[in-house]
């Protein structure tokens, strides 16, 4: 299964959040945030290719790239 999706890890506190969260897949209540809540996980939808200027300090992600980081320790709560 291909995932042509594209994802971006924003700041929390970014002023353009709100408007973010517009053309984001998700509820805004639904968003994967890091453990220390300084940071979420954003993925658009699949047939968005548009350039939204409120992500350009951001970088891009694909499927296969963002999976490692959410495995990473600022998103995944060791195990036990």
């Amino acid at each position: 299964m291909a995932h042509n999706n594209r994802y971006y890890t924003i700041s929390d506190n970014d002023p353009n959040k709100a408007e973010i969260l517009t053309f984001t897949v998700g509820l805004p209540t639904t968003q994967r945030y890091s453990l220390n809540g300084v940071q979420l996980v954003i993925k658009l939808h699949h047939d968005d290719h548009e350039q939204h200027p409120q992500l350009s300090q951001y970088t891009e992600y694909s499927h296969a790239e963002i999976l490692p980081i959410m495995d990473g320790p600022e998103w995944a709560a060791p195990i036990l």
